[in-house]
């Protein structure tokens, strides 16, 4: 009985020491948001104005709701290469679909939205499969999707842009609000806020945590990991969908730069950067959606602050590749002293 006991006590103390480094992880990163605030502030006009924020919590959502499912992936201990590619290429389809196809544009614009939805998880679920009941590597499944949807973009669009956005979207993106918060705002705390209830107060959630932890003592303790492997990749899919149709209604026509590895190389590099900035680990098992959605707060300043002092896209993406292997360094020197 007093071994029991002792056990109980143990679980609640390492609790206890979990709890205290994930709030204290919260803090720093909320501080970290705020210096850069402040920083913001001194560089940008009208950086705090009720409008110039509004835009700013706008852009991070589209980033935000690709991070958090790159994040569930990464949770899981893996990794989704082809997010970024997969959110160019149904951006646009989605522009083609709603402007130069007529037996789609005959129809509501949701049948656009939901084929988009539907393609996304099918991207998901094919990248799951191969990873999961084949065996292959994450990162050569999902480099092989990147680069097929890389090709068949550039082969049908012929590298320029085409098509363009519905005008719902365009209004969701740039207008509609409730109580004054910016619609897509709103769309992104709710989507946060129903991952952190399954990932943490869910058996789903939890088998996530152990298949990251470790595959396979998960499978050992009768963890389904191949449906739970495709399912996080479905996710992953779904939200670069989303992120897709969210980017379309802002730049109403999606303009197609491609970099040597493939294109979407900007969506693709902030949604490893603000899961690693927030928390996640590559190790897998760790993290939380907390601090992927304060992460996106913090990315989107910077890279605010990095478009208003005169960065292009070649700087931005530097910015971010140092990010992802900064912190990373960080995290893997505090692992190792702990």
């Amino acid at each position: 009985m007093s071994e029991v006991r002792r056990e109980m006590k143990a679980k609640r103390v390492r609790g206890g020491i979990l709890l205290l480094k994930i709030g204290r992880e919260y803090l720093i990163l909320l501080g970290a948001f705020i210096a850069i605030m402040l920083i913001a502030g001194y560089f940008i006009p009208d950086f705090w104005s009720i409008n110039y924020q509004k835009e700013l919590f706008r852009r991070s959502a589209i980033l935000g709701i690709l991070a958090i499912g790159q994040a569930i992936v990464m949770i899981a201990k893996g990794v989704d290469l082809s997010v970024g590619a997969s959110t160019m290429t149904l951006a646009i389809m989605a522009a083609i679909f709603f402007r130069e196809t007529p037996i789609l544009m005959q129809y509501p614009w949701l049948v656009t939205v939901l084929i988009i939805l539907l393609l996304g998880i099918s991207i998901g679920v094919i990248n799951g499969l191969l990873i999961a009941f084949l065996k292959i590597p994450p990162v050569v499944v999902t480099l092989g999707m990147m680069t097929a949807l890389s090709g068949i973009t550039l082969v049908y669009t012929k590298g320029f842009p085409r098509g363009g956005s519905h005008k719902v979207l365009m209004e969701f993106m740039s207008t509609s609000e409730v109580i004054g918060i910016p619609a897509v705002v709103l769309m992104w705390v709710v989507v946060t806020l129903a991952i952190w209830f399954i990932l943490r107060l869910t058996k789903y959630g939890r088998e996530i945590y152990a298949i990251g932890s470790n595959p396979v003592a998960a499978h050992i303790s009768g963890i389904h990991v191949e449906k739970i492997l495709t399912s996080v990749y479905a996710i992953a899919g779904l939200f670069a969908a989303v992120s897709s149709l969210l980017y379309l209604g802002r730049v109403v026509v999606p303009a197609l730069s491609v970099a040597p590895a493939g294109i979407g190389m900007d969506f693709l590099l902030s949604s490893l950067a603000i899961p690693v900035l927030g928390g996640v680990t590559f190790r897998g098992g760790e993290g939380s959606i907390v601090g992927v959605f304060i992460a996106s707060l913090l990315y989107g300043t910077i890279r605010g602050i990095l478009i208003a002092l005169g960065f292009g896209t070649a700087g931005i993406l530097i910015f971010t590749g140092l990010v992802i292997a900064l912190v990373s360094i960080v995290k893997q020197i505090t692992a190792r002293q702990q």
